[in-house]
């Protein structure tokens, strides 16, 4: 037998470096909310950090930006990348004001590692997204509006697949009930805590939808969100 050419050689190296680099996507990694009542409904234990999450809130309801600073501070810590891309429209901005600083410490994030873009255009939060869904320092990607269409949600989807990073949308408008994205929750203000409950903030959580996982769905819990330890917590109704 011949020795091999080195174009034959530079192939087969090219070949093998495909196929592990296909492995590797196979495997996506999965960030944990640390709560097994709510890590055991979802695939590989936790969210994706390769995939697209929406998120339904109210209009003008504040708490949903508590949880997303929340899953912020989870896909940092996870995937060991403090940098998060927030993209909204301007007017987004007019009314719910820029993100405050101590606030984003309560969930282990500093300031200088946001990076908010505020666009005039829907479709310009989308391509904003989608930019920083290629980028390998991000840990994930937040974008805010309208219901999410369908392909603008699939392009999302296979660009946070191929990226390597998380993208969220949160919805502030009724979602349609054909979507691309990974899961779907509803998040919703909690008055209080209930007595002798150490956390300060608090959610009603819904898990509406989950990619293979929905004979058991909808779920419903309520969470809160311990600052020094960076963590969920299960909390009683």
């Amino acid at each position: 037998m011949g020795v091999p050419s080195a174009a034959l050689l530079a192939d087969l190296r090219r070949r093998i470096g495909a196929l592990e680099r296909g492995c590797g996507r196979s495997a996506t990694p999965a960030i944990a909310f640390g709560l097994p009542a709510i890590d055991a409904l979802l695939p590989g234990g936790g969210l994706g950090a390769h995939g697209l999450h929406e998120i339904v809130a109210a209009s003008g309801d504040g708490a949903a930006f508590g949880f997303v600073l929340a899953l912020f501070s989870r896909f940092a810590h996870g995937v060991r990348r403090p940098w998060i891309l927030w993209c909204r429209l301007g007017r987004e901005g007019q009314e719910s004001g820029l993100p405050y600083g101590p606030g984003l410490a309560r969930f282990g994030l500093a300031p200088e590692h946001l990076i908010l873009v505020e666009a005039e255009r829907p479709a310009e939060v989308l391509a904003a997204m989608e930019e920083g869904l290629r980028c390998p320092e991000l840990a994930a990607v937040l974008g805010e509006g309208a219901a999410l269409p369908f392909v603008a949600g699939l392009r999302l989807q296979r660009t946070a697949e191929t990226g390597g990073v998380a993208a969220l949308w949160l919805n502030r408008a009724p979602p349609p009930p054909a979507s691309a994205a990974v899961s779907r929750w509803q998040v919703q203000a909690v008055a209080a805590p209930p007595e002798g409950v150490e956390e300060a903030l608090s959610w009603q959580l819904t898990l509406w939808r989950c990619r293979g996982k929905n004979e058991n769905l909808p779920c419903q819990w309520r969470i809160g969100w311990r600052a020094e330890e960076r963590s969920f917590a299960l909390q009683d109704g």
